[in-house]
């Protein structure tokens, strides 16, 4: 009976700062801190108060949505870190858009008030305009720190917020707050999120207005602006129509339901994302680094010199695909196999023209 080898199995690297488990861990952690929060809530205010909250929460997801800048993912798959003064660029876009923000919620408060049949509860929508504030004046250190793959120091600064948000709004809805105890809570977490982002996170950005370095990353966040309003559509259009047709109380009970429906998968989901985005960044950032490398070996059975090896880079240089030719092999054949294999697989644009570095033999 032939033996069969396992593979390693280490606690350490499983819970290392940037392994996977606290992502998972997170997303654990806080949704089901959520959950808690809701269907205490719910439980003991009734499905009319959900639904006032949650007219208020949309608006600020629409909010949101129709001005997402993108910076947060164009700072994590860039090339190359930001620097503190572009921190500062970044630091003062995201306030000045959060200020817009929420003083456009509270100008539109009393049409969005009665327009979802909010009979007069203005508070709510002035209460969920401070969110988009809260989060404008968050570090942008945090975007560094998932940039470099930092997954226990942001499962820790998330957890904290969830835990603080959930124990607030509990609180306050058992002692007779009413449906503002949701959004207490919500303001609550988001402000001990921004205190964390300065207080544990670095580096920190300059604490003024600073505009110049913003341009490079506004490229790549037109398409995160595009894919935020195609979500906006997907996911929150259905509640838009519920609440100004149906009235809160509809409105509750439609927004409890989907949150069960959707728990698990869209959890999975988000966690997910949270990994992948920024481990693909880096793999990429990795592959662009070595695109051509000098690869010696000793031959000890022959002079005692090193013979260098010719590196072929295919067009697919972001798949870490190295072709090692050896020196005295010819390049034409090995690149003209390397087409057929690709071919055969779907790729195209194989460059076997790239950049050929030889080294001179020494000797010792």
């Amino acid at each position: 009976m032939r033996a069969i080898r396992l593979p390693a199995f280490s606690i350490a690297s499983s819970f290392g700062a940037s392994a996977a488990t606290w992502v998972l861990l997170q997303q654990f952690a806080v949704r089901g801190l959520v959950a808690i929060k809701f269907l205490a809530i719910g439980r003991m205010l009734g499905p009319a108060a959900i639904g006032s909250v949650s007219v208020a929460l949309l608006a600020v997801a629409i909010a949101e949505a129709l001005s997402d800048t993108g910076l947060a993912q164009a700072v994590i798959q860039s090339e190359h870190a930001p620097t503190r003064s572009q921190l500062g660029a970044v630091w003062t876009t995201l306030t000045a858009r959060g200020v817009l923000i929420s003083l456009l919620l509270v100008a539109l408060a009393p049409l969005l008030s009665s327009q979802f049949h909010l009979d007069g509860s203005l508070v709510l929508i002035q209460l969920a305009a401070l969110l988009p504030l809260l989060r404008g004046l968050a570090s942008p250190a945090y975007y560094v720190v998932q940039r470099e793959r930092r997954f226990q120091h942001i499962a820790g600064v998330e957890v904290a917020a969830a835990f603080v948000d959930c124990s607030v709004g509990l609180a306050l809805a058992y002692f007779g707050a009413g449906a503002a105890s949701v959004l207490i809570g919500l303001v609550a977490g988001e402000t001990l999120k921004s205190t964390l982002t300065w207080a544990r996170m670095t580096p920190r950005p300059p604490v003024r207005a600073v505009w110049s370095g913003i341009g490079q990353y506004v490229g790549f966040s037109r398409w995160i602006w595009a894919s935020s309003v195609i979500n906006l559509l997907l996911n929150q259009f259905d509640k838009v129509v519920v609440g100004k047709l149906l009235g809160p109380t509809q409105l509750g009970g439609y927004q409890m339901s989907s949150r069960l429906a959707q728990m698990l998968l869209a959890d999975a989901a988000i966690a997910m994302s949270q990994y992948l985005f920024p481990t693909f960044a880096a793999h990429h950032r990795r592959s662009a680094q070595c695109a051509v490398r000098v690869e010696a070996d000793q031959d000890l059975s022959a002079r005692g010199r090193y013979r260098p090896r010719r590196i072929c880079r295919s067009a697919a240089a972001d798949r870490g695909t190295d072709v090692l030719i050896d020196s005295r092999r010819g390049v034409a054949a090995r690149c003209a196999a390397l087409q057929d294999t690709r071919h055969q697989h779907g790729y195209r644009g194989v460059d076997c023209g790239a950049r050929v570095v030889s080294a001179r033999n020494r000797r010792r």
